[in-house]
């Protein structure tokens, strides 16, 4: 998707943000604030999803390993402190992209039959529209690329 502010790009600019933000709340009870310029988490845990059907594209989560940490224990009401918890952080991100791209979709087109599936790591995450969400605990960055 072009990075001009066409109004399809406004629409979906301001549904990732809303609806970012909601997800984190809800699933995570983490309270997550849209910062005004993009920044790429470092040592990023990353989850992927590509969705086809009226739109096609990608959504992609990055977020650090100890932001990644706590969102899971919150996720799972496990303490942070619990032995297992690092083998539920990949598959909550995932978990987290889907509810999120899932929600985009249906936002920007309610009526869209749209199928979705995990996908490897964007290779060009500088592409697309990008926010970057400032939570308690660390970095989110959320990258929607609509083909």
């Amino acid at each position: 998707m072009p990075t001009t502010d066409t109004p399809r790009a406004i629409e979906a600019k301001a549904a990732l943000a809303r609806l970012v933000r909601h997800t984190l709340e809800v699933m995570c009870f983490a309270d997550a604030e849209l910062l005004p310029a993009a920044v790429a988490p470092a040592n990023a845990v990353t989850a992927c999803v590509s969705f086809s059907g009226s739109r096609l594209g990608y959504l992609q989560l990055e977020t650090e390993q100890e932001a990644a940490i706590t969102l899971t224990a919150a996720c799972l009401g496990l303490d942070r402190s619990d032995a297992d918890l690092g083998k539920h952080v990949d598959g909550t991100l995932e978990e987290l992209a889907s509810v999120v791209c899932g929600r985009v979709m249906t936002s920007l087109d309610p009526t869209a039959r749209f199928e979705m599936r995990p996908a490897p790591a964007l290779d060009k995450a500088n592409e697309g529209i990008q926010q970057t969400f400032r939570l308690d605990f660390g970095i989110l960055r959320a990258i929607l690329q609509l083909c």
